[in-house]
């Protein structure tokens, strides 16, 4: 009895302990449920530094209320680094922080991989872990470098050329100027090809990158392979430099790298580069701003004709006008003039910003007669407002692009068709008018206009009686009251009276002119020879000759034996 009892206790006591340890086991496993997301670091560091910083989430989602957080074994192959406790999260809540950590004592490492180790723990369990690398810098690699590991491989930028298509210089760029720069590349070894070569570039401003106010056409161009021992070049376009840049020097960086490993295979470095520091890293520019120049037309944006017609209204003209100077102009006015045209209209631009375009419409009226086919309308940008006067009269304005800037700017105006007289059509039978017989037609074209013309001369209507055999459309280029003829040809296939049209289109208008030709039928004979050279039809007829001689020798043969036998009968 005694020792039923005893391992009756035991029993009871194994049990419990059972119990206890399955309840501890489930608090721990539900009441701990924690992760690390989102770390965030520097892809290199300069190992002259010695220091920089990482952050990451740490999200608790346990069921207790309240809950401390530690980090251990958070370490790295070197250096130091120090993560601090978070305390007092909320599992109900689910909470989420935003934990920063710092790496320090890294010096004397350039080129080695940083590889940092997150452990997060509560109390004695570690439930999370993740780990990040930086790339240590060589001190040599100056900080501006736009390769991060300095020169590395076997390319190289051998030649680095400006060219400023505007007004300004290649390395004095002044607004709205249009910019080019050729960027050479060269494989220095010479039995390897070097693939996936992209070469970028960008633009400081001191130590903010300012790439993203430039108009490039491409920031980064892929030229693919370069050949061993071979070069390649590349263009970057701007096409057209801001109006708002501030005023100073800019610093543009180019580098050529291999896609995918430009820690192997990067170059940013020439001695083509041109600045004021001997420095080969970058190449300088200065933009300025000519402090008399204010309001100005592009000539890229009015090189296009505007095309119309004698007697066309409201003709619309479009351009934009920028402000180039340094201060805000409160009204400009935009004139039109041409003396042939009798045009001289104006429009107003209110508040015009400095660095800033606004687009200035017209409307003209085409004159009735005109006798020239292109006119140049000259532009006139009048600022700096006196408010005291008349906004719209030209000599409330102290300044004007003509007379202050020496700017000449103008549009052309292309006349497409002014009332131009009826040019003379004339036709003339030139062959026989025979079914399946070539017809030939000559048509003279007179221009009796009073300048020369461009005239597009086309048969039409003939298709239900005849074939084209020359060319369906001809173009002629006559002067005044001068003629020209052309030269028609059908191959006719129905008898009878025929009509066809000519038409002759100039200066936008088309005139018709009809012709009339009776086609007479096919002459019928009893000896077809078409397609006999002549020796075989010689040769025939000296057969027939022939045959016809040998048939009257046997006629007059056989009338003499008849003659015989009538005498003998006789006798």
């Amino acid at each position: 009895m005694k020792y039923s009892n005893i391992f009756s206790l035991i029993g009871l006591f194994i049990v419990l302990a059972v119990l206890i340890f399955n309840v501890s086991f489930a608090s721990s496993t539900t009441s701990s449920v924690f992760s690390i997301s989102n770390v965030s670091a520097p892809t290199s560091v300069s190992e002259n530094s010695g220091t920089f910083t990482f952050t990451f989430n740490l999200t608790y989602t346990g069921t207790s209320e309240s809950r401390n957080f530690t980090f251990i074994d958070s370490d790295s192959n070197f250096g130091t680094v120090s993560i601090p406790d978070a305390v007092g999260l909320n599992g109900t809540a689910k909470e989420s922080r935003v934990i920063t950590g710092t790496v320090t004592n890294y010096n004397n490492q350039g080129g080695r991989t940083l590889t940092i180790n997150i452990n997060a723990s509560s109390g004695t369990t570690r439930d999370d872990e993740s780990s990040f690398s930086v790339q240590i810098t060589e001190s040599n690699v100056p900080a501006e470098a736009f390769c991060r590991l300095g020169e590395k491989g076997d390319l190289r930028i051998t030649d680095f050329i400006v060219n400023n298509l505007g007004k300004g210089d290649d390395d004095e760029w002044e607004p709205l100027d249009k910019i080019e720069m050729e960027v050479e590349m060269e494989n220095t070894n010479n039995n390897e090809d070097v693939r996936d070569v992209l070469v970028e570039i960008k633009i400081m401003d001191g130590d903010e990158d300012v790439t993203n106010n430039f108009d490039f056409q491409d920031e980064e161009i892929d030229i693919g392979r370069i050949r061993e021992d071979d070069s390649e070049t590349v263009t970057f376009v701007i096409e057209e430099l801001p109006a708002d840049l501030d005023e100073g020097n800019y610093r543009i960086f180019v580098k050529a790298y291999e896609e995918g490993n430009e820690d192997e295979q990067c170059t940013s470095k020439s001695s083509d580069f041109d600045n004021s520091n001997n420095n080969d890293l970058y190449h300088e520019i200065e933009y300025v701003r000519d402090e008399d120049v204010a309001v100005v037309v592009r000539d890229a944006d009015v090189v296009q004709n505007i095309q119309a017609s004698c007697g066309d209204e409201l003709v619309q003209v479009t351009f934009p006008v920028y402000n180039i100077g340094t201060d805000k102009e409160e009204k400009v006015l935009v004139r039109l003039t041409n003396k042939e045209l009798n045009l001289n209209t104006f429009e107003i631009i209110d508040d015009l910003r400095s660095g800033k375009r606004k687009d200035v419409t017209f409307f003209l009226n085409i004159p009735e007669n005109l006798d020239k086919s292109l006119y140049k309308i000259d532009i006139t940008t009048y600022f700096e407002y006196d408010k005291d006067e008349d906004e719209e009269n030209i000599f409330s304005y102290d300044s004007n692009s003509e007379d202050d800037l020496d700017e000449n700017f103008e549009i052309g105006l292309e006349i497409l068709s002014c009332n131009i007289p009826e040019p003379s059509i004339s036709a003339r039978l030139s062959s026989n008018a025979i079914v399946e017989e070539e017809l030939i037609i000559t048509s003279t074209i007179i221009n009796n206009g009073d300048r020369e013309a461009e005239f597009l001369v086309s048969i039409a209507d003939f298709e239900d009686w005849a074939e084209l055999t020359s060319e369906e459309v001809q173009t002629i280029t006559l002067k005044a009251g001068e003629s020209e003829s052309i030269t028609i040809t059908f191959n006719p296939k129905e008898a009878g009276e025929q009509t066809f049209n000519i038409n002759v289109i100039t200066d936008g208008k088309t005139f018709e002119q009809s012709v009339s030709v009776n086609i007479a039928e096919e002459e019928k004979r009893v000896f077809n020879f078409e397609g006999i050279s002549d020796s075989a039809i010689y040769l025939i007829i000296g057969i027939i000759l022939l045959l016809i001689l040998i048939f009257l020798a046997l006629i007059i043969r056989a009338s003499r034996r008849n003659r015989r036998r009538e005498f003998s009968d006789l006798a």
